[in-house]
């Protein structure tokens, strides 16, 4: 009897080794015909710690990655070799192809040659026919040899903006006529990403809003519209109070209208009802942000009875 049961038992184990051994083979089996043939490893595929069951390097343009949950003969899997947001491209030279990593593009400042940039997180840049970019992202703030755009990290960009001022002036010749000269005015100006598609720019106390693509470039405030030009903002929102004559401003938007840069603006202003009573009166008005002419203004029914 304890003869039979050690015989069967010998069996059972028999032919668990045999079931074992098969699955075992079936594995390397899959493993093998899955990178047959291949010397490396390219995007998304895996790389091993043995080159009789696949690649143990990866190819060129791509690095390798840790993985979990992978076969145990598995020590990575390789990926494109990418770069960063803010990190440099590299120079122009022979075999140098690679690229921004999702979701980032290529920057290369107006007049720089010799370097493929830097990526950036934002707008979309549009190749000039030299290869580069000369349109500054998004939100960003771009000079000759540098971009810096709000992260997560720092989410406002605070820098100069320099534009020319016209103003009237009197000669002392004899036509006794006015000329206008132009002067350089400087601003500091903070942008920030308020959300996916919004930016807010703060001039002094005042803010303004726009779903409008602005940047900054070699110190000029610019939007570009629809169209693809670019549109100097040489009315900074700090002047949006002097210009109107307002107490206060409660919102204000920067939009494209026909081409045009414009702020949409509410605001009051303090007054003297029948010259009497104090008031105070809503305004809204819109303003071209180019020159600061006031495109319209629009004041209660009996503004006219208020003395400002």
């Amino acid at each position: 009897m304890i003869k039979k049961i050690l015989t069967s038992l010998m069996l059972l184990s028999l032919i668990c080794v045999v079931l074992v051994g098969a699955e075992t083979r079936g594995q390397s089996q899959t493993i093998s015909t899955s990178v047959l043939g291949q010397l490396c490893s390219e995007d998304g595929d895996y790389i091993y710690n043995d080159e009789t069951k696949g690649p143990t390097s990866c190819c060129a343009g791509f690095v390798s990655e840790l993985v979990t949950g992978a076969p145990q003969a598995v020590v990575g899997r390789c990926t494109a070799n990418c770069v960063g947001e803010r990190e440099s491209l590299g120079a122009v030279v022979p075999g140098n192809d690679i690229q921004c990593c999702s979701g980032l593009s290529q920057y290369i400042p107006e007049g720089i040659v010799g370097t493929r940039g830097t990526c950036v997180l934002g707008g979309e840049s549009t190749p000039d026919q030299r290869g580069s970019t000369s349109t500054c992202p998004e939100s960003c703030v771009c000079d000759e040899d540098s971009i810096s755009c709000p992260t997560e990290q720092q989410t406002t960009i605070t820098t100069e903006i320099q534009r020319n001022s016209v103003r009237s002036t009197s000669t002392q010749d004899t036509s006794g006529t006015s000329t206008q000269e132009e002067a350089i005015t400087t601003s500091t100006v903070s942008i920030s990403k308020t959300g996916t598609s919004s930016t807010s720019i703060q001039s002094g106390n005042v803010e303004v809003v726009t779903s409008e693509k602005v940047s900054v470039t070699n110190s000029k405030l610019e939007m570009q519209t629809s169209s693809g030009s670019t549109k100097e903002i040489k009315v900074m929102p700090e002047e949006i109070s002097e210009i109107l004559g307002t107490t206060s401003i409660e919102t204000t938007e920067l939009k494209e209208e026909s081409e045009n840069v414009v702020y949409s603006i509410t605001g009051s202003k303090k007054g003297k009802f029948l010259f009497m009573f104090p008031v105070k009166m809503k305004v809204q008005a819109r303003i071209n942000a180019e020159t600061g002419e006031v495109i319209s203004s629009k004041k209660p029914w009996w503004a006219f009875l208020a003395k400002e």
